[in-house]
């Protein structure tokens, strides 16, 4: 008479290594996902901090505009016609300059190496 429960333990153990293995098999799977998407979300922030860091490189522009006077009352003249006040704000019209900018006489400066 063969007894069923020698044959029922190989199975059992083999059904509990296999259980084993595939929760390892899934630890590691989530370890792997958490560390991808960690380096991914790393690399934007590093990316975006640059853009930001670097002087001509940002990823947002401001842009600003001056007036020709000091004080707030000052007009100009739109292409219609008609007149603004500079005191209101209209950041969209720009005053050309009161003179040309003057020319330098000086040559650039020469940057050598890497710091």
């Amino acid at each position: 008479m063969s007894s069923n429960r020698s044959s029922g333990g190989v199975r059992g153990r083999d059904h509990h290594v296999r259980q084993r293995r595939d929760a390892a098999l899934e630890r590691t799977r989530s370890i792997t996902k958490t560390v991808g998407v960690a380096s991914v979300a790393a690399v934007a922030a590093f990316g975006i901090y640059l853009s930001r860091a670097l002087p001509g490189h940002s990823a947002t522009s401001t842009a600003t505009t001056t007036t020709g006077s000091t004080g707030s009352g000052s007009t100009a003249v739109t292409p219609s016609g008609g007149s603004t006040s500079a005191g209101a704000g209209s950041p969209t019209q720009l005053t050309p300059p009161s003179s040309p900018p003057a020319q330098s006489q000086s040559q650039a400066p020469v940057v050598s190496g890497s710091s």
